[in-house]
């Protein structure tokens, strides 16, 4: 019997720009579902929506928007941001979902309003129910942009692409990458693509519920720490099933300074780290950032000044709480 699969998108709302985007996000969202209905029925359709530091007018033009939706979509909302490591644990670990497997992908990044865009989503499900994997990236088949400006998206894919050494590249690389995607990206691959494919129905999939909930206890998961520590436990539970699917350059819809946002990376990167220290992955994660093979690797993609960055953030972070 074929398992019921959910395809959820995700948006986050706290300023006027990505306000006036979710029009657009909501017609994607109502197109996806159209196409999913020819090609693969078997999915139910959904939006988590977090919004943060509206007014009572925006709120009101948010429902509207959401109003738009078909009444056979799943909604959640969350009026405060609680982080997107809540918000992925609220969806991706969702026991509403528990009989079925749950997409869960960034709705601003992930190509969701053709055929071609869908039919890849599709195609990596079907893969992971194929071989009856637990977890599932898919990798963005564009160039990387993790910040809005350069040097500080620089700075995030580093930091990224630790916690994808941490798990090994030899689980996440993918042969045949598509051309122009980012050159780390495609020789040690994704550990968090903002795609995340969960099998509930996978006899391992009670034990990363057990493992998310006690390190939920021990470390702060309101920012990425949740989905680096879910891509990193998963890994160690089962063969990650990877593949490319079709996406956008991250729009990064927001007004900041570029050493305001430097700032804000480079805070981030010592908290994050801080907070996988606490939990039963942080000594590993220590040992990535400490092997000098990697920074090696790292160093043919960026510059060293930039790894080192990095590296000493990481190690702040994660040498004032590792077990």
């Amino acid at each position: 019997m074929e398992k019921p699969k959910f395809l959820i998108a995700r948006y986050f709302i706290n300023n006027p720009l990505t306000k006036e985007w979710l029009p657009e996000g909501i017609d994607n969202l109502i197109k996806a579902g159209e196409i999913l209905e020819r090609l693969e029925p078997m999915y139910t359709m959904g939006l988590k929506l977090t919004v943060n530091n509206l007014d009572e007018d925006s709120e009101e033009a948010i429902k509207k928007q959401v109003s738009r939706l078909p009444l056979s979509f799943w909604y959640m909302f969350d009026p405060v941001d609680r982080g997107p490591g809540m918000s992925a644990k609220q969806v991706q670990l969702n026991h509403t979902f528990d009989d079925g497997i749950l997409v869960n992908v960034d709705l601003d990044q992930f190509v969701i309003n053709t055929e071609e865009g869908v039919g890849s989503i599709i195609g990596l499900v079907e893969s992971l129910e194929r071989e009856n994997c637990l977890y599932a990236l898919g990798s963005r088949d564009v160039p990387i942009r993790l910040a809005k400006y350069p040097s500080n998206s620089v700075l995030r894919e580093i930091h990224e692409l630790y916690h994808s050494l941490t798990i090994g590249s030899e689980h996440l690389h993918i042969e045949d990458s598509p051309q122009g995607i980012s050159p780390g990206y495609r020789t040690i691959g994704e550990s968090t693509p903002a795609m995340t494919v969960v099998n509930h129905t996978h006899r391992a999939y009670p034990t990363l519920v057990h493992r998310v909930a006690v390190a939920s206890q021990q470390a702060n998961f309101r920012g990425w720490t949740a989905e680096y520590y879910m891509s990193i436990v998963a890994s160690e539970l089962d063969r990650i099933k990877k593949g490319y699917v079709k996406t956008k350059t991250n729009p990064f819809l927001r007004d900041i300074e570029e050493n305001r946002e430097r700032d804000w990376v480079l805070q981030m990167i010592e908290e994050a780290s801080r907070e996988l220290g606490k939990t039963d992955v942080g000594k590993k994660v220590h040992n990535a950032v400490i092997n000098k093979e990697n920074y090696l690797l790292l160093e043919r993609f960026y510059d060293p000044s930039d790894i080192s960055i990095v590296q000493s953030y990481m190690k702040k972070g994660l040498e004032t709480t590792v077990r």
